[in-house]
């Protein structure tokens, strides 16, 4: 099931929570905010829940960090011991998706977590991507750059799909395996493979190149 991380100023009062999401099976990864951003592969995680109980509007900074800075897409939901109007208004604006007031009923953040992630998959599932002039089609997988179809095997596909979701930012070798084999071993070589057969239909008839690699960080798509 989907990976979670928890962030929390108090990790004990997130416990009920985390129990119950472990519990129904979700892998659930609790950090403390001083270190939530320092996460290793934090795109890999489906959903982020804030719990937090300071004072004053600076407490989102987390929310903040991985909305815009680290370009965190997945929904982010906060748990806030308060319900003024003005707080609520600053997770929204610094990013947040969803917003409980405490006490929060382990069922009640299944529910909104498990609706949360329904929409975001129909989201992904029916749309088109587009940067620049390259277009991908989520409902029929139609691939075309500047007006010219690409032909792409599936697992270029997704590959892509997942570059141009994550674009602009570097997505890891690690996040790229995952999201092609699974938790399986990949082949030796076969992200490199595939990464060198998209870039030649990508970059074909001259083409302005769009697809960067840097060892350090992985790949990404840009415009």
């Amino acid at each position: 099931m989907d990976p979670l991380l928890v962030v929390g100023e108090n990790t004990d009062s997130a416990e009920d929570v985390c129990s119950h999401l472990r519990a129904i099976g979700y892998q659930v990864d609790v950090r403390l905010p001083a270190d939530a951003s320092a996460v290793a592969e934090i795109h890999r995680y489906s959903a982020l829940i804030l719990d937090t109980c300071t004072t004053g509007q600076s407490r989102f900074g987390v929310c903040w960090r991985y909305r815009h800075t680290l370009r965190f897409s997945a929904p982010i939901i906060v748990i806030s011991d308060s319900a003024a109007l003005n707080l609520k208004l600053a997770a929204f604006n610094d990013g947040a998706d969803d917003y409980l007031v405490k006490p929060v009923y382990p069922a009640e953040i299944e529910l909104r977590i498990r609706n949360r992630l329904m929409r975001r998959r129909y989201s992904e599932r029916f749309c088109t991507l587009r940067i620049d002039d390259l277009v991908l089609e989520t409902a029929t997988h139609r691939v075309a750059r500047a007006g010219t179809p690409l032909r792409v095997a599936p697992l270029e596909y997704r590959l892509l799909r997942l570059l141009m979701l994550a674009s602009p930012r570097f997505v890891s070798p690690a996040e790229m395996e995952r999201e092609l084999w699974g938790g399986a071993p990949p082949p030796t070589g076969s992200l490199r493979n595939h990464l060198y057969r998209l870039r030649k239909k990508l970059h074909s008839g001259g083409q302005k190149p769009m697809l960067q690699t840097l060892p350090s960080s992985g790949s990404r798509l840009v415009g």
